[in-house]
């Protein structure tokens, strides 16, 4: 049974199959679903859907393309809810500077907060990051002590160097569906690099939808073929994969339980 460690079955396009997926994850050998917050609104949907359905869990935070909503209301919204037992770490919280690069600096103060706010709970972070490695690096380093709960960089698409010094840190990576892109050789070369007790699977759904089905709505039973790919890199069959994603998952998400 795999465990997708980062969905989005909040977003409006599953609204009319959500609840047919959700009930069929088993029947797709998918065990549990992490669903990621990224605002206000889609971290209350997220927790809703941890409350409504044994399968799904979630991760709450502020997504650097909305760190601007980030105040003290939303800090009190994380404060009552973090405790809960299905609210698995922080996230998604980090820096991307593809689409906005005008306010870096309030980007790194909410995502600093969120570091210590999920080290104050004891608890790992979900990090995204887009074309901003320089930076959160200098904060991964200079907030170490603060992060001993565990990181996960999130739909890895890193460098291999950049891989070889965030592995020095300990941390893991989830890899999605892009690596079974054709074009995406930067990700196999991180396959083969990459430490068999800190990597994880996920799907991103709906979004990078694995190569034989790129374009289509994605899901979590298409994760699959994310195992496949693995599979073929490291040589050794996808049901290996799948033991080694599902115990470092749990190894990391303390709180996700058997």
């Amino acid at each position: 049974m795999i465990i997708d460690v980062h969905a989005h079955l909040n977003d409006e396009k599953f609204n009319d199959v959500r609840q047919d997926i959700i009930l069929n994850l088993k029947n797709n050998n998918v065990n549990k679903v992490i669903n990621a917050g990224c605002d206000y609104s889609s971290c209350k949907e997220v927790l809703e859907l941890a409350q409504n359905y044994k399968e799904c869990y979630c991760v709450l935070g502020m997504h650097p393309e909305y760190c601007e909503q980030y105040n003290s209301e939303f800090e009190n919204f994380l404060r009552e809810n973090l405790t809960r037992n299905k609210v698995v770490g922080i996230g998604e919280i980090g820096l991307d500077y593809y689409w906005k690069q005008d306010n870096k600096e309030i980007q790194k103060q909410v995502f600093i907060s969120q570091i210590k706010l999920a080290y104050e709970f004891k608890l790992p972070i979900v990090v995204h990051l887009r074309d901003a490695y320089g930076d959160a690096l200098e904060i991964f380093k200079q907030y170490k002590d603060y992060l001993v709960y565990g990181v996960c960089l999130h739909c890895f698409s890193g460098s291999v160097e950049f891989y070889k010094e965030i592995e020095k840190l300990g941390f893991y990576v989830s890899i999605g569906g892009s690596v079974t892109f054709k074009n995406n050789k930067k990700g196999v070369e991180v396959l083969k690099v990459l430490n068999r007790n800190r990597f994880m699977l996920e799907t991103d759904c709906p979004y990078l939808a694995p190569e034989p089905l790129r374009g289509t709505l994605n899901e979590p039973k298409n994760i699959k073929y994310v195992a496949l790919k693995f599979a073929d890199i490291w040589h050794i069959t996808p049901e290996e994969v799948v033991e080694m994603a599902t115990n470092n998952s749990k190894n990391f998400f303390s709180k996700l339980g058997d």
